[in-house]
């Protein structure tokens, strides 16, 4: 019975004890309030993350993954000149693999549409 009673008053001094440390704080920053995102922005973070950086060099400037509510993730390359248009157009074919892959991979691909955005920056 000790042995209960003591398990309840320390629950009980650890659960007040978060309660007032956390009552009334405030975040020193906006930047800092919680935010869930969607999963659509979750899988453009993600992939982003990922796969950036495996895509660039040779006249590819830049391969982004971007959200647009509500169901698809925009693929923008950027090239120059110096890029090959099957070199691009292989670029492109992989960013969309890995978006498949990744939908895939949450079990979210049935609802995942694709855009692909690809502009020339030396026009």
């Amino acid at each position: 019975m000790k042995r209960l009673a003591a398990l309840f008053v320390g629950f009980f001094a650890g659960a007040l004890t978060v309660v007032c440390s956390t009552y009334g704080q405030k975040n020193a920053s906006p930047l800092m309030e919680p935010y869930t995102p969607t999963r659509i922005e979750w899988l453009a973070l993600d992939l982003e993350s990922r796969f950036k950086s495996t895509l660039e060099g040779n006249g590819i400037s830049s391969v982004d993954f971007t959200a647009d509510a509500p169901d698809t993730i925009v693929i923008s390359v950027l090239y120059n000149n110096d890029a090959q248009a099957g070199f691009v157009d292989r670029i492109v074919d992989a960013a969309t693999r890995y978006v498949e892959m990744d939908a895939r991979s949450y079990r979210w691909s049935k609802w995942t549409r694709i855009r692909v955005e690809k502009k020339n920056i030396e026009k």
